[in-house]
């Protein structure tokens, strides 16, 4: 990957010493941007469909996952100086304008303060200068000011790759990702580079071909076969002067084509689906093009894409909307463009922000609500359908991400924040209808918009295309639907326990409804029907795991991080419930130790793929490392509350409270 990476370098630095900016028709003053693109453009470029990685995606999707990775946030925010003198102005773009500006203003757009440091020790060890200074927020360094220690930075990463799994440093992984940040920008400048580039002409034949002293890439390929030939023919006789720099033009066109540095397909291929599965890049039209057998459709596409780049500025809508429509049209005939399509509305809709502030908040306040008028059915009802739109919309989000991936519903980590939010909401709701006594209502609202807030905050935080191709070893649709599926049926039925049990101690803690043992009873019955169902799925869904371990690798078992916690699971529970049914716990017992396993599931969960070892070393981040710690003291610490409360002595009955203390629950 390093070496693809040096080599595109190395082909982009040798055609900027050989060729001229091109030459626009307008100055390049005028294009400095500083009108907002028009809401129409932003959608028309974030529907394009390309490919990425393997997979074909609108671009709006390819941009959003790369700002995500490079700054950390949704879109990008930033004072942008006024070259009159004036004040400086406030800029939000959208992952598509940022994309935009890569493509039609790329001088503008290095000048942005894009790569977020975390680190400030990063700045340092590769020579960028800064302030002495101690910050509590972060650094934001643009490309243009990056540039001068771009070598260093190349240094530095290489010595900490050298590094691996637990031995790498914090400062080595910050390297690395600041590194891995600007590798990304550079593939996105280097999809729109060769645009902007203008061939010098030498020699009578070229300007006789063409007409003209400077040509740009598109139209050198406009006549690539009669270019192509004349290589050909100039290839026996080098010395012949009407040659002038046709071999040397030639030699770049081939080392370019075959370089293949470009990640991003632009072209679909004119074959069936079957027949051919790469999308095209600029660089794979090369060598079609000078061969005289480019498809008319792509040099069209080309054309577009070249006229929307370095074009006056005033046509580039036309030219975006074009380019947008033949690409559409050439998906569709192969059957890819409906994915696409649905792709780009699933974004536009974000089903899971609208679980969480239509659902699953306003269904937390009227909980709160509930609990000060315990007997208002018209709060419970408000409560309960929220509650359930919440829920709607996740299972709705999760639905069309199997669509568009026509995979099972789990195939990464931030598909088990969704998946386990629908479960466990769905799981409190059932309860609540058996058994209407507030705690599980209560609990879905909670469980709902917590998990949905750290699914995008793990997304945006990772960086990573949520929908991404599969490795080899996960390609498999069945094993997804059925050992993945199941053992994240545990991990919710776990936690939703975990829950019920940090509620039942609390409820005696604070002396909630000290009175009706009814109430506590049904919790502590919700705590043991929650973890029975997750022992029984954590069981079934572990021993899948291993069946498929064995179909993969010929081993069953193999004491991977991931199989040990999925058997800690399955220990913990196993030992409560027994420990229940033979009397070595009662109510209280078993309620702490339902709590306790929740830090138990989380651990297997996602904290094995933090340790680094094994084959489930992914997804590793500090951010989630920290939050995994927050849960763990939180947790911890409402126990401890749970615990020490309901150990404490209930005071003696008073004249004014003494109905109320009457029937106090045992603490045991």
């Amino acid at each position: 990957m390093n070496r693809c990476i040096a080599l595109g370098l190395l082909l982009l630095a040798l055609l900027l010493s050989g060729c001229d900016r091109k030459k626009t028709q307008v100055d390049e003053a005028l294009r400095t941007r500083l009108d907002s693109y028009a809401p129409s453009l932003v959608e028309v470029v974030a529907s394009l469909p390309v490919q990425h990685d393997g997979r074909i995606k609108p671009f709006g999707t390819l941009a959003a996952f790369a700002l995500y990775f490079t700054h950390g946030r949704r879109d990008l925010q930033f004072a942008w100086a006024n070259a009159n003198g004036g004040a400086a102005q406030a800029v939000t773009l959208s992952s598509t304008e940022w994309l935009l500006d890569i493509a039609m203003h790329q001088k503008q757009a290095d000048a942005y303060p894009l790569f977020r440091v975390e680190n400030r020790q990063v700045m340092d060890a590769i020579g960028y200068a800064r302030d002495g200074g101690q910050r509590m927020d972060f650094d934001y360094i643009s490309y243009a000011d990056l540039l001068p220690c771009r070598d260093q930075l190349n240094e530095q990463a290489e010595g900490a790759g050298k590094h691996e799994g637990p031995e790498q440093s914090t400062l080595d992984r910050a390297i690395l990702r600041l590194a891995s940040q600007v590798r990304v920008y550079e593939e996105l400048q280097g999809a729109f580079a060769p645009f902007a580039l203008l061939f010098p002409l030498k020699g009578d034949a070229l300007q006789k071909l063409y007409g003209k002293d400077h040509v740009s890439l598109v139209e050198l390929l406009q006549k690539g076969n009669e270019f192509g030939a004349m290589v050909q023919q100039f290839a026996k006789s080098p010395a012949d002067k009407a040659a002038g720099n046709v071999l040397e033009v030639g030699q770049w066109l081939a080392s370019y084509g075959e370089s293949q540095s470009e990640k991003i397909g632009f072209f679909p291929p004119k074959e069936s689906l079957k027949a051919a599965e790469k999308w095209l890049t600029v660089g794979d039209l090369i060598r079609p093009a000078m061969q005289g057998r480019l498809p008319a459709e792509q040099m069209a596409m080309l054309e577009s894409l070249d006229a929307a780049c370095v074009g006056d500025p005033a046509d580039s809508a036309p030219a975006w909307s074009l380019l947008h429509d033949r690409v559409v049209a050439a998906a569709a005939l192969r059957g890819e463009q409906s994915r696409v399509a649905m792709e780009a509305g699933y974004y536009q809709w974000s089903l899971h922000y609208k679980a969480l502030h239509i659902g699953f908040l306003p269904a937390f306040f009227c909980v709160l609500l509930l609990w000060l008028m315990p007997r208002s059915r018209v709060l419970w009802l408000f409560a309960f359908v929220l509650s359930a739109v919440g829920a709607s919309f996740v299972i709705g989000d999760i639905v069309l991400r199997c669509l568009i991936r026509e995979r099972p519903p789990i195939t990464n980590l931030y598909d088990t924040f969704l998946f386990i939010t629908s479960v466990g909401t769905v799981v409190a709701l059932v309860t609540e209808v058996i058994n209407r006594r507030r705690v599980a209502l209560s609990i879905a609202p909670i469980f709902g918009s917590l998990l949905v807030m750290l699914a995008r905050k793990f997304e945006v935080e990772d960086g990573q295309d949520t929908m991404k191709q599969l490795q080899a070893v996960l390609d498999s649709n069945y094993w997804l639907a059925t050992h993945v599926t199941t053992i994240n049926f545990g991990y919710a039925a776990g936690m939703i326990a975990a829950l019920f049990g940090t509620a039942w101690l609390l409820m005696g803690a604070l002396r909630i409804c000290r009175n009706d043992e009814a109430l506590h009873k049904s919790v502590v019955r919700m705590t043991y029907g929650a973890t029975a169902f997750g022992l029984l799925l954590s069981v079934v869904g572990t021993i899948l795991g291993g069946v498929w371990a064995n179909d993969s690798w010929g081993r069953f078992w193999g004491w991977d991080t991931k199989e040990n916690g999925a058997l800690m699971i399955c220990i913990a529970q196993a030992a409560l419930l027994h420990a229940r049914m033979s009397g070595m716990v009662r109510d209280f017992g078993f309620c702490v130790g339902a709590a306790l396993t929740g830090c138990v599931v989380a651990f297997s969960w996602f904290h094995v793929n933090q340790l680094q070892v094994g084959l489930h070393n992914y997804g590793f981040s500090e951010s989630t490392g920290q939050a995994l710690a927050i849960f763990y003291a939180s947790q911890l610490g409402l126990v401890l509350v749970g615990v020490v409360g309901r150990l404490l002595p209930v005071r003696a009955p008073t004249a004014a409270h003494g109905r109320m203390t009457q029937g106090a629950l045992p603490t045991k």
